[in-house]
């Protein structure tokens, strides 16, 4: 793995900090751990697509298996806000790449919209919103729908760093239509020839108490949360099997897939159909090599809830949960890694919760 600051920590030796025997990164990699921890989470070469890309936990995730050295296709319908993105972590890879250094994931975090915990009411918080939500109108990773099936952000007239990256590309995609889902994977497979991993992030939430609830609320929040990881999972599912070399899909559920809040009963019931849908995938698609599993975020600041947080009010809702403290967005890259990589080859069928054990506390 490129990344020689996690290998460091992922051998440091007796501290769960690094401390202890190995906790440099040039001491590591002076090792045969090292080289295993190197070749184990290594993503060289391989083609990730990841929807809701054009903010928060998609925005970085994007960014975290770019520098793990995959191919990257960013997908979301606001597509100013998609180039954006993706041009931020195309110098984060420049960087890297002129200095033999790894950069800071969060730098190329592009994002002014609620990553993880959107605030309702009564400080009862959003878990795991994904990253295109927009809590305060509702929204998705999305804005006007942006024509589908075409490069974001080109025909300017000038060479994007994205455009001289071959390594990345950016599509719109609306998630809840299928011609736009088609579209979206015709244009991958023209740059990049394959689909190796998915990273099924794209959601909204509409939080409000359940008699209240119109039927808008409830089948917006449906159609994007549930029936769209179906859509989109379906359509890199038959691209992976008639590749026949095996891959991995990652559907972002939510710990409210498992636990229980008040004011979220179409987000929680769309989540844990994510984790059951997630279940199904990997049982069917087992015998083509490809792994299914699920991450479940709690809560993580962003830009657009930070102040909730660091309020008075969210301090004391987010301090009477395990650990204590909002999720930091580096925080899921380990997950993340271990399942879209080799590291994590006999994991499927799983749900990896990352919540800070906010779950055990209950909500």
């Amino acid at each position: 793995m490129r990344d020689k600051s996690t290998a460091s920590d992922a051998a440091g030796g007796k501290g769960g900090d690094g401390s202890g025997g190995g906790d440099s990164a040039a001491g590591v990699d002076a090792t045969v751990g090292g080289a295993f921890f190197r070749r184990a989470f290594c993503l060289d070469g391989r083609v990730a697509v990841v929807t809701g890309a054009s903010s928060g936990l998609g925005a970085h995730m994007a960014a975290t298996l770019a520098r793990a050295g995959c191919k990257v296709a960013l997908a979301a319908r606001r597509a100013a806000r998609l180039e954006a993105v993706a041009e931020s972590i195309a110098e984060v890879i420049a960087d890297a790449t002129d200095t033999g250094t790894v950069a800071n994931t969060n730098a190329s975090a592009n994002t002014n919209t609620v990553a993880n915990a959107g605030t309702v009411a009564n400080a009862n918080t959003v878990a795991n919103t994904n990253a295109g939500t927009n809590t305060g109108a509702n929204a998705t990773d999305t804005g006007a729908a942006a024509d589908t099936g075409t490069v974001a952000g080109t025909g300017t007239g000038t060479t994007t760093a994205v455009e001289s990256n071959s390594r990345l590309l950016t599509v719109t995609m609306d998630v809840r239509e299928r011609d736009a889902v088609e579209a979206a994977f015709a244009r991958i497979d023209a740059h990049f020839g394959r689909v190796d991993i998915l990273v099924n992030n794209a959601g909204v939430a509409a939080p409000r108490r359940f008699l209240d609830m119109s039927e808008a609320e409830w089948q917006g929040v449906v159609d994007t949360d549930l029936s769209a990881v179906w859509r989109v999972g379906q359509a890199a599912a038959r691209r992976m099997v008639a590749q026949d070399s095996g891959g991995a899909i990652i559907n972002i559920a939510s710990m409210l897939g498992v636990g229980v809040q008040r004011g979220q009963a179409n987000y929680g019931a769309a989540k844990a159909g994510v984790i059951q849908l997630t279940r199904s995938m990997a049982l069917e698609l087992a015998r083509h090599g490809v792994r299914v599993n699920a991450l479940a975020p709690g809560y993580f600041a962003t830009e657009m809830n930070r102040e909730f947080l660091e309020s008075a009010r969210g301090r004391e809702y987010v301090a009477g949960l395990l650990p204590g403290r909002a999720g930091r967005l580096h925080e899921l890259d380990g997950a993340l890694l271990l399942l879209a990589s080799d590291a994590g080859g006999y994991i499927n069928g799983s749900v990896l919760s990352v919540d800070g054990g906010a779950l055990l506390g209950g909500l």
